[in-house]
């Protein structure tokens, strides 16, 4: 499902590129980092249930021409708190790193600042330490070593970004 344009707006993405709902074959046509690969491999129905996520929360793919070169896929783990999954195309990390991470870190920090949202949190796996470096360049916080936590066994690592203007009823003070 499409997000409010105010949310793709706030990535300030290059005019050229072109937003279109996500379908798990955008994935597909990227040339994934091999720690992607991992991710992807690890479940035994990705693309159902990918693509299920995909039709019920805010997902979508951005363009450059006629490659997909971003996916994103936002959805809530439970009231306030939400997770952030991002598929980027090697090709295009390698050519424009600074271009995608200033688009992303816009939009993370618009989107964990949003009345609904509490937490957005990125779970990486510690396979893919790209993704650990970039994680921590858009903004979010390492909270937690998860052993054994993805499906095929291997470790992950949690991050988080929390909106102070949310109101917690949490006992913490």
């Amino acid at each position: 499902m499409m997000p409010n344009a105010d949310i793709i707006r706030s990535a300030n993405f290059p005019d050229h590129y072109e937003i279109k709902e996500f379908h798990v074959k955008h994935i597909r046509a990227m040339r994934l980092w091999q720690a992607d690969m991992n991710t992807i491999a690890a479940y035994d129905d990705f693309d159902t249930i990918i693509s299920e996520y995909a039709s019920r929360f805010f997902s979508f793919t951005v363009f450059d021409g006629e490659k997909p070169i971003l996916c994103y896929l936002f959805f809530p783990l439970w009231h306030g708190n939400w997770e952030v999954t991002v598929f980027k195309d090697a090709d295009y990390v390698t050519k424009k790193p600074v271009e995608m991470t200033k688009c992303s870190k816009n939009m993370i920090k618009f989107i964990s600042n949003m009345t609904f949202v509490r937490r957005l949190q990125i779970t990486v796996r510690n396979d893919n330490p790209r993704a650990v470096r970039w994680a921590k360049t858009i903004g979010f916080t390492r909270e937690a070593f998860l052993r054994s936590y993805a499906s095929d066994g291997c470790d992950c690592h949690i991050f988080a970004r929390l909106n102070h203007g949310f109101h917690s009823t949490g006992s913490r003070s």
